[in-house]
Order: C-alpha cells, then structure tokens, then sequence
C-alpha cells in the first residue's frame, strides 16, 4: 500500500484505501460475472431446442433422397449390378424450395443442366468412370452453394 500512496495522493486514510481497493476487486469480480451470464443467454438463445432440429425445405429433403441414391447406385456398380433410372429416377430437386433462395439463378441452373446429363451418361454406361462424374457434378455445385455436404459426397467415390 505504501508504494501506492506514494505515487497517487488522494488524502484517504490507510483503510479508506484497502476498503476502495476491495471496492474495486468486488466491482471487477461482479461485471465479469455478468458478462459471462450475458454470453451464456446469448448462446442458449441462439441454440435450437434439445431435441427439436428445423424442418429441412423441400430442396434438402430432396438432396438427402440423393444422397440415398448415390450410395445405393454405389453398392450395385461395386458388386457389378445393373442400374437403371426406373430404380434410380432424376429426382425434380431444382424446382423445390431451397433453404436459401438467393441460390437459384443461372449459375444453379447450369448445374442442374450439368447433374442432369452426368445423370443420363450414368444411366447409359453405369461404370465407376461415370458415377464418379457424377458425383463430381454434385460437387461443383456444392461448390457455389452450399459448401457444407461435400465431404460427405466425396465418401461416395468410387
């Protein structure tokens, strides 16, 4: 405390100083404490309810048949079975509502025109060549769009 005194002269006495510097710590410890008790309201706030995630838009239930079909067409092509678009429909994912509407335009279209004929080449030679292109048309798009699946999607090459 003397070092403190000596340098700040604010007239307070000996305990006037130790109850101000105890004042101080107290006001310190407390808004901190309530800065961690904003941060976590923001964050509870911002979270979802346990349990209850949203319900994907048309466009990302679509994309999840897909992704079914692409794991499926994987399985068939690795043991040497056919493929055909009766088991393996175009799925009609391009004029469903995505998530984020901001993505449709031409550039979302000119994918789709892509997905769509690496589809037909698929369907016509169904080999890992094919399937592969495919799959790197889901990629591409993915690419522009929504970045977040394309992890997943690569697991499917063959």
């Amino acid at each position: 405390m003397r070092h403190f005194s000596a340098h700040f002269r604010l007239g307070l006495t000996r305990t006037q100083r130790v109850l101000l510097l105890i004042g101080l710590f107290l006001g310190v410890i407390q808004s901190c404490g309530d800065a961690n008790q904003v941060e976590e309201h923001c964050e509870q706030s911002s979270e979802m309810p346990r349990g209850k995630e949203p319900e994907p838009k048309p466009m990302a239930r679509m994309m999840r048949a897909m992704y079914q079909q692409g794991e499926q067409m994987r399985k068939q092509i690795l043991a040497g079975e056919p493929i055909s678009p009766e088991a393996f429909p175009l799925l009609n994912y391009h004029n469903q509502e995505p998530t984020d509407p901001s993505v449709l335009g031409s550039e979302f279209d000119q994918h789709h025109a892509d997905f769509a004929k690496a589809w037909a080449e698929l369907m016509e030679h169904p080999d890992t060549t094919h399937y592969n292109i495919m799959l790197q048309a889901c990629v591409g798009c993915h690419q522009d769009h929504c970045p977040g699946p394309i992890k997943k999607i690569r697991k499917l090459s063959l």
